[in-house]
Formats: structure tokens, sequence, C-alpha cells
């Protein structure tokens, strides 16, 4: 995909936004996939605690303008649209 096609999609986006198309109006928006755990681990004084653990990695929520301006992207350069 050229530069043209990418800036008229971001134009799209962002149009879409300022109209509350979008759940989200910000442009990057970060979220977590995944959850927390328990661990057993040991204390300073040597007893065996438990402790949750994040095991969540970061992610671009799917609602936000970037992430729709990637799906987009992707779709046109898969020949989809």
């Amino acid at each position: 995909m050229n530069s043209k096609k990418a800036k008229r999609i971001r134009a799209l986006v962002k149009h879409l936004q300022q109209k509350g198309a979008l759940e989200t109006a910000e442009w990057t928006t970060y979220g977590s996939i995944g959850g927390n755990k328990m661990v057993t681990k040991q204390d300073a004084q040597g007893n065996l605690i438990q402790v949750r653990e994040a095991t969540a990695t970061t992610a671009l929520d799917p609602k936000c303008g970037r992430s729709v301006y990637k799906q987009m992207k992707k779709r046109i350069s898969n020949g989809k649209v």
C-alpha cells in the first residue's frame, strides 16, 4: 500500500473519531490481555507466602484509532476491500 492510501485511511479514522463513530476518542489507548496467577514464594524470613503475579501483556485497545487504522490497512493489503 502506498502512502497516499495510508493518508486517506488515517484521515477516515480521524473523521470517524471526531463524529463519535469510534468509542475511544484517543489515537492510541493501551489495554491488557491476560490476567493474574497465584505463585508461592519465600519472603525475607524464609516463610512461604502466596503472591499474585501479573501475566498480562500490554496491547492496543481494539477500539482506539490506531488499532482501527491497522485493521483497515491490513484488510486493504490482503485485498479484502
